[in-house]
């Protein structure tokens, strides 16, 4: 535990410097963020699969990539079937040519095009190879690398802890998640392990353990729980099944929910530098109304990465002649509508709750409180106040040589003749 503390200590130490937040809140914060951490991990623990399920095919060791050396029509339909001659690039075929059965038209051939194929021994197709696609993982590898870099050469460090960010949530999709589903796990436990794991993932290692990003974190916990919770619930009245949708539900929101609670968060702890002086309740109304413009635009972005990712299904009932009523009766439609509806009661809830602890956090006794009310302090040194053009000669004639008295104006010269 005391180890637990110290690293997470360190990491806030230097992800929250010149923060006014005190030593002693800094440490239940710290202890918070390390139960945060355990309590996910045990989660994961408890609810991981039995057995390592693998999520390829049995025959996956049976794929082997080939190069297109020429083609050729089909016989029958040289329209719409062609016939491919591919060299194996690995094992023991390797540059050796073979013809694969027909291939339909739908993909887009041309020579030296790298493919996928599947061995087909011991079957009686009377082709040792046959297509299974297109290879497309040098082009991935080659496009996420160009954007790694312009994302390091933009955000720096920054930028290399949004990738390793991204990174441990795929971790945790394909090694927990996915496996989970496959094996028939728990839907609404593994959606909601797999959905708090997440937050709190990109939470720590994009902006590291401060006192507003364990914050957010709590935030984020918090609300993607309502989500997951409102989800299951509307999924069962909807009659949908919950096992795939509340999962992608719960894993599409994460990212919005995480970005506006460490948003909402940072703005209240502004606020707060900016202004010492505001009570809780000023603070947390304050960090809502400079937060306010970001929560629609969060939700419009979530609203068109949903619908953006349901256009397949979007387009098939819309040419079926039917309203948009009917349509969004529909199982597809429904699930994409019920997506969005889940997210926004996830944003909505995370605004007010991140507002509100931030403030409670902001507003406790920070360093600069502490130093002020020590005994330590030095003591106050006031300026004297001016003295009055009466006092200054009182006292330049106390202190200076005696003046001598003034001679009588002719004026008064004047007056004291007539009274003689």
């Amino acid at each position: 535990m005391q180890v637990g503390c110290c690293v997470v200590g360190l990491l806030r130490g230097h992800a929250d410097a010149g923060s006014l937040v005190a030593r002693s809140t800094a440490k239940r914060l710290d202890l918070v963020a390390l139960f945060l951490i355990l309590a996910i991990g045990a989660s994961i623990a408890v609810t991981f699969p039995s057995q390592s399920t693998r999520l390829q095919a049995a025959d996956q060791s049976t794929l082997t990539n080939a190069t297109i050396a020429a083609i050729s029509p089909c016989d029958g339909d040289p329209t719409d079937c062609l016939l491919l001659d591919v060299v194996p690039s690995v094992g023991r075929d390797s540059g050796q040519v073979f013809r694969i059965p027909e291939v339909t038209t739908e993909s887009s051939f041309l020579v030296g095009d790298k493919i996928v194929l599947r061995s087909n021994e011991g079957s009686d197709s009377g082709f040792r190879y046959s297509y299974e696609d297109h290879q497309r993982l040098p082009l991935l590898a080659i496009v996420s690398a160009a954007l790694g870099v312009c994302l390091v050469l933009v955000g720096r460090l920054s930028g290399i802890r949004v990738m390793l960010a991204l990174a441990a949530v795929g971790a945790l999709l394909w090694f927990y998640t996915l496996p989970a589903l496959a094996d028939g796990a728990n839907s609404p436990v593994t959606a909601l392990v797999s959905a708090c794991a997440a937050a709190v993932t990109l939470t720590f290692v994009k902006d590291g353990i401060g006192a507003h990003h364990i914050v957010g974190a709590i935030s984020s916990v918090v609300a993607v729980t309502a989500s997951v919770g409102l989800g299951w619930l509307t999924l069962l009245l909807a009659g949908l099944p919950n096992d795939l949708p509340l999962t992608g539900i719960a894993i599409g929101a994460v990212g919005a929910v995480v970005a506006l609670s460490s948003g909402q968060a940072s703005a209240v702890f502004n606020q707060r530098a900016a202004n010492p002086h505001l009570t809780a309740r000023q603070l947390a109304v304050s960090g809502l109304q400079a937060n306010r413009p970001r929560l629609g635009t969060t939700l419009a972005t979530l609203t068109l990465a949903y619908l953006g990712a349901g256009t397949s299904a979007l387009v098939i009932f819309a040419s079926a002649n039917q309203s948009a009523l009917q349509s969004l009766n529909s199982a597809e439609v429904a699930a994409i509508a019920i997506a969005v509806l889940v997210a926004t009661a996830g944003l909505i809830v995370v605004v007010p709750l991140a507002a509100s602890l931030a403030a409670a956090v902001a507003t406790g006794p920070s360093e600069i409180d502490t130093a002020l009310l020590s005994d330590e302090r030095p003591p106050v040194r006031r300026a004297a106040p001016a003295p009055s053009p009466a006092r200054r000669r009182r006292e330049s004639v106390g202190s200076g040589p005696k003046a001598k008295p003034d001679e009588p104006s002719l004026w008064e010269r004047m007056r004291q003749g007539l009274d003689d």
